[in-house]
């Protein structure tokens, strides 16, 4: 299972007031002109220019999350307006609590629906959903989407796809980083662009985060469908039934002008009546009105057969005589694939695959089983090392080795690295840097290191360094000035022998 993260780690400072009546997160993803303008959501400049660059991200205002269905904080500190995460995203900056995001704490949670539309899958690699966080660093959280369709539902339990609380959301994984998006896809995948399709999503933040703070835990902005379908008929009615007919025009299929422009053939405008005889002909058709059949019977049903002879199709000998072929009293016939071959001929029935479907894709794979090549599960039962029925895997290192291998996860301990969770500056000779250490066998040296503030600002950087000295480890300073104590984020590349890297990020505690 594969989530993808993407980083913005520019903030937009936004300075002036918003515009006149399309002036909230809310009016700007609900689908509707509200200052009459003749321009709807994020296609109207007032929304365009909300803080957070929303519809840029997005597009569509319709897209955003339109309802708070259930908000459950994990402080003791409780969001006073919990309904920021709904609509476009308007955060402005603020290093504090504000209407315009709502923040979860350790281990909180907030359910949010989609009304005027649907999120599905792309079918592509391309991200379906985008949330919007406060900040360059997003606190790990989980992400769980609500079915809108038992469809959708029964694909998922089929894929294993965990709904681990049995509250109808269902488990796609972990995302971290500032604006971070999720690919449906690529976590259920087999799938053409909008047959999986869900009307809420769950973002939950990690259970072992920090309560301090003024806005603890994850800071949730916006969230928004990439990949959706809109609920609105061609009339602009939300969940309404119109729809555009053969004619062109939008009705209600049950209104008398549906589809009233097509003749009896089916065609849009066109000139075809029921004759006098029952058949549905033009006018200038030399058959019209001519009911007698080749027997002379009025309306009859007798026609000349491929014998020459005037019979009703229903009559034992109609076509008796010739086969598919031509042949007078011959046995070909047409086979499923459409061609005219003796029952007898090896490529009668030829085009049919191995599960009876003509011109179908599905072979026997080296498993023996029936599936077309792009079943996940073609060819599933040959491990690593290409041996059907095989128990190889591929270990941490990078290699394909039977678990009984000696060579099994061989490398590991040539990457240890440990980082501390807190450390004290308080010049008492221990602890008094933030460092971090290597296995005595690691080879390996600091390629990059970052520290963070709470709010993402850049606090401290160095690079290309070693473990062992002193002088480039953070000592708890900005600028020359010691900062209070609290909880801090780091990013960290360590470069192993042979210039392979390693990333680390989290936060460490500064104490006194």
């Amino acid at each position: 299972m594969i989530i993808r993260n993407y980083i913005i780690v520019s903030i937009l400072l936004v300075s002036q007031s918003l515009f006149g009546q399309e002036n909230s997160a809310e009016l700007c993803g609900d689908g509707v002109d509200n200052d009459g303008d003749g321009l709807i959501d994020c296609f109207d400049p007032d929304c365009a220019a909300l803080p957070n660059d929303g519809c840029i991200t997005c597009g569509d205002g319709t897209s955003f999350i339109d309802t708070l269905l259930e908000y459950i904080p994990g402080c003791p500190l409780v969001d006073p307006d919990p309904q920021g995460a709904v609509g476009v995203s308007d955060w402005t900056g603020a290093t504090s609590d504000s209407p315009e995001v709502v923040f979860l704490g350790q281990g909180g949670s907030i359910k949010l629906g989609f009304i005027n539309n649907i999120l599905t899958n792309s079918g592509d690699s391309e991200a379906d959903l985008w949330i919007f966080e406060v900040g360059t660093a997003l606190e790990a959280v989980s992400v769980e989407l609500r079915p809108a369709n038992s469809i959708t539902e029964n694909q998922l339990i089929q894929r294993g796809i965990p709904d681990s609380d049995a509250d109808g959301y269902y488990e796609f994984g972990t995302i971290t980083g500032a604006l971070s998006s999720l690919d449906i896809d690529e976590v259920v995948g087999g799938f053409f662009g909008g047959q999986l399709r869900f009307d809420a999503v769950e973002i939950i933040d990690v259970p072992n985060g920090s309560c301090f703070g003024g806005i603890p835990g994850a800071d949730i902005d916006a969230v928004c469908a990439l990949s959706s379908i809109s609920r609105f008929d061609c009339t602009g009615t939300l969940n309404g039934t119109a729809e555009v007919d053969d004619c062109g025009v939008c009705l209600e299929p049950t209104d008398p002008n549906f589809n009233s422009c097509l003749d009896c053939a089916g065609t849009p405008n066109g000139a075809a009546i029921v004759d006098d005889c029952g058949e549905c002909l033009e006018p200038a058709d030399s058959n019209f009105n001519r009911c007698l059949d080749c027997a002379g019977v009025a309306n009859g049903l007798a026609v000349i057969d491929s014998c020459g002879k005037c019979l009703e199709p229903s009559d034992p000998g109609f076509n008796g005589c010739v086969d598919c072929a031509g042949m007078p009293n011959g046995t070909s016939l047409l086979d499923e694939c459409g061609a005219c071959l003796e029952p007898s001929d090896s490529n009668f029935n030829g085009c049919l695959d191995c599960l009876g479907i003509p011109y179908g894709l599905a072979v026997k794979d080296d498993c023996g089983e029936c599936l077309t090549p792009s079943d996940p599960n073609f060819n599933g039962c040959i491990d690593c090392a290409g041996l059907v029925h095989g128990s190889a895997v591929i270990d941490d290192c990078g290699k394909c080795l039977e678990l009984q291998d000696p060579s099994f996860n061989a490398c590991v301990n040539d990457r240890r690295i440990f980082i501390p969770n807190a450390f004290s500056p308080n010049d008492d000779g221990t602890n008094d840097l933030f460092r971090i250490f290597k296995g005595g066998e690691v080879d390996a040296r600091i390629k990059k290191y970052i520290v963070f503030d709470r709010w993402g600002e850049l606090l401290y950087r160095a690079s290309e360094f070693d473990f062992d000295g002193q002088r480039h480890w953070w000592n708890g300073e900005y600028m020359g000035v010691k900062l209070p104590p609290g909880t801090y984020l780091y990013y960290i590349v360590v470069e192993f022998r042979g210039k392979d890297t390693k990333s680390f990020a989290g936060d460490v505690t500064m104490t006194m």
